[in-house]
């Protein structure tokens, strides 16, 4: 199998001809999701100890551990991932929801700012 996206598509497309779908047909199934996107300033020799709050405060949830802590909440998430190059977090949510998206930015945002002023 190859693993680029001409190959990708070109599949999709022969999966389309031969059950006879219309793209139009198969891009109204996708669900709608919404992404937002924040930031939150945290000096970098306060960023592990934030991470270690983070951790602390969604166990027992589903957690990813990739590039930052990302909470999934079935289908929304919320992450936090620290700026290599700035003294900050990028924090991005997503849920079907617009507003929702943007609530779990902002709270997970307040929590940080919070943490930082206890001292983390």
């Amino acid at each position: 199998p190859a693993f680029d996206a001409m190959a990708a598509v070109v599949k999709l497309l022969e999966m389309m001809a031969r059950l006879e779908v219309r793209l139009r047909a198969l891009i109204r199934q996708v669900p709608e999701s919404h992404v937002t996107r924040g930031e939150v300033p945290c000096p970098n020799e306060e960023k592990g100890a934030v991470m270690r709050r983070l951790l602390a405060a969604t166990k027992g949830q589903a957690v990813d551990l990739v590039e930052g802590v990302r909470v999934r909440m079935g289908e929304e998430w919320v992450a936090a991932i620290p700026d290599p190059d700035r003294a900050c977090f990028l924090v991005v949510g997503e849920s079907p929801d617009r507003d929702r998206a943007r609530a779990l930015v902002e709270e997970l945002k307040e929590r940080i700012a919070g943490w930082r002023r206890e001292g983390a």
